[in-house]
């Protein structure tokens, strides 16, 4: 713990003994690069439906190869279950 207090305090001497300067003009040319790269909200709402979108379509596919058909109980998964069984199921819950 001790040595701990040490590398503290030799950091803070450090720091402390700096000089931190920018050049003239820094901080506009900061703003400028944050003014060119501004995030348009309706590109990434684009981008996020465009992949969900893309996501959805290949598990309505996955669904169709695995079970030959795209009814709903293919979709939720209940195509090898009878009614009885699905009864049971949701009465385990």
């Amino acid at each position: 713990m001790d040595n701990l207090k040490q590398d503290y305090d030799l950091i803070s001497d450090t720091l402390a003994n700096s000089d931190f300067r920018f050049k003239k003009g820094f901080s506009e040319r900061v703003m400028q690069r944050l003014d060119q790269k501004k995030i348009d909200l309706f590109s990434s709402f684009k981008m996020v439906v465009l992949t969900s979108a893309a996501a959805a379509a290949i598990l309505i596919i996955s669904v169709y190869f695995t079970d030959g058909s795209l009814d709903l109980d293919a979709l939720f998964g209940l195509h090898n279950y009878s009614a009885e069984e699905e009864f049971y199921s949701l009465l385990n819950i």
